[in-house]
């Protein structure tokens, strides 16, 4: 019997997805700790140039330039370190996810509007890879090795 309970077909897919849900941690692990430092590091560059940033938004027409640009910068800023450590990454996603589609709307948006026409305009800009790495944190998590899994477990019995 292949597919029957003691099966070599059936232990041996269950070995290949322990193994791949391993590896999926690391991968999120080192996904967390590349990005999570680059917008550690975006944000803290935001406020280091507060005047510059201000202006570059002022020119986009948004409104109050210089208190968005702040805002825009420390939640890029707590974002990058919560994803770093894996700590309520899932949730700070979710600001960042709505900084990064405005930043595709109001500064690449012709990007967006030939999005059919010419898709890899819209890859090669700025906020492609952050929003693409916010969206993988927030379906998959941070994995098991962050303190999102152990409070998980604490609170939950399990990593959700």
């Amino acid at each position: 019997m292949i597919t029957g309970e003691g099966s070599w077909l059936r232990s041996s897919y269950k070995g290949l997805v322990i193994g791949e849900n391993i590896f999926a941690s690391f991968l999120l692990l080192l996904i967390r700790l590349y990005w999570g430092w680059m917008l550690i590091f975006t944000g803290f560059g935001k406020w280091l140039h507060l005047e510059a940033t201000g202006e570059f938004f002022a020119s986009l027409e948004i409104p109050l330039p210089y208190i968005v640009a702040g805002i825009v910068g420390a939640i890029e800023f707590i974002g990058g370190i919560s994803i770093l450590l894996g700590l309520f990454a899932r949730i700070l996603t979710i600001p960042l996810i709505v900084i990064f589609v405005f930043a595709y709307f109001l500064a690449h948006g012709e990007a967006v509007a030939k999005v059919f026409s010419n898709p890899d305009l819209l890859t090669k800009q700025e906020p492609f890879l952050f929003l693409f790495v916010t969206l993988i944190i927030l379906c998959f998590g941070s994995g098991f090795i962050s303190f999102d899994y152990w409070i998980e477990r604490k609170n939950f019995g399990k990593a959700l």
